[in-house]
């Protein structure tokens, strides 16, 4: 549907007071603000609406917010406690959160360069997206914390001790971060990308099952891979000179761009894939797979 104002807006609202769910898009009159919200919301996406500068109350019953595309909206106001996922993307003059929601589990903000600070994070946080913000420091992780997500914050300095709950690490893009933390015991997926100050890596843990690393120029060796990997991407690792010893359970193998790159250790029989290109110095090379011998073209 399409409200041509706040009025006709406000009457669909009172006619449909029931309502859980509501999606409201490019209203060219945002700049009026919204009309009153039904009580018994749980679900709200407002996207495209450049002029909106501030939220109305929000029903206490509302469990997700999304607002996609607000870049007038400078701060999200007060959040209700019930809050269990919060998504803020290309919200440009988005400068601060006073204060996050004591059950929020979900917490996303996607293009926000004005932002550098976060408040303390909820206990019950289960996974945070940090894409495209000027935080120079985070707040300390809960223990809860499962997945953590950070891409292109050019001003991140470090990040902070890891929770021992976290599966899912994903950085790419931090061009100041010089080292990343020590690894707990139940990740499961690691990945990093164009993280060019970065010379070396932890201790990675035998939980571990896909270990992805591209575009780190200065890492020139990495740490002894667990036998539970089963999935290696390495990409533009120029400064890496060999490989330790493989995993046993690896089923998949992609490297390329590495140019430093002279030999592979022998591939266990469990591969079902080998991909290999743009590494000169193994041009020609064999290379045995569960005792089978192959060359590199």
């Amino acid at each position: 549907m399409t409200f041509e104002s706040k009025k006709e807006l406000a009457t669909y609202l009172w006619l449909h007071r029931d309502i859980r769910e509501l999606k409201l898009s490019s209203l060219r009159w945002a700049d009026e603000g919204l009309p009153a919200l039904p009580f018994g919301l749980t679900s709200l996406v407002i996207e495209n609406c450049p002029w909106l500068a501030q939220l109305p109350a929000l029903p206490q019953c509302l469990k997700t917010l999304t607002l996609d595309h607000c870049p007038s909206m400078s701060t999200v106001g007060r959040l209700p406690e019930g809050l269990s996922a919060l998504h803020l993307y290309f919200s440009g003059g988005l400068a601060r959160i006073d204060r996050l929601p004591s059950r929020l589990s979900r917490l996303s903000i996607m293009g926000s360069p004005r932002l550098v600070r976060l408040p303390d994070l909820p206990a019950s946080l289960e996974s945070l997206t940090l894409h495209r913000t000027s935080l120079k420091l985070l707040p300390e992780l809960p223990a809860r914390l499962e997945e953590l997500d950070v891409r292109n914050n050019d001003e991140l300095l470090e990040l902070p001790p890891l929770p021992a709950s976290l599966q899912k690490l994903f950085v790419d893009r931090c061009f100041q971060l010089e080292c990343a933390p020590v690894l707990p015991g139940n990740l499961t997926r690691l990945y990093l990308r164009g993280c060019p100050l970065m010379t070396r890596l932890p201790v990675l843990p035998g939980s571990l099952n896909s270990f992805e690393l591209f575009d780190l120029r200065n890492l020139g060796t990495l740490p002894a891979i667990p036998d539970s990997v089963t999935g290696i991407a390495l990409h533009n690792l120029p400064s890496l000179g060999s490989l330790v010893r493989l995993p046993r359970s690896l089923s998949h193998l992609h490297i390329s761009q590495c140019t430093a790159l002279v030999d592979l250790p022998e591939l266990p029989g469990s591969v079902q894939s080998v991909y290999v290109a743009g590494c000169p110095k193994l041009a020609g090379k064999e290379v045995k797979i569960g005792g089978t011998s192959i060359f590199i073209g």
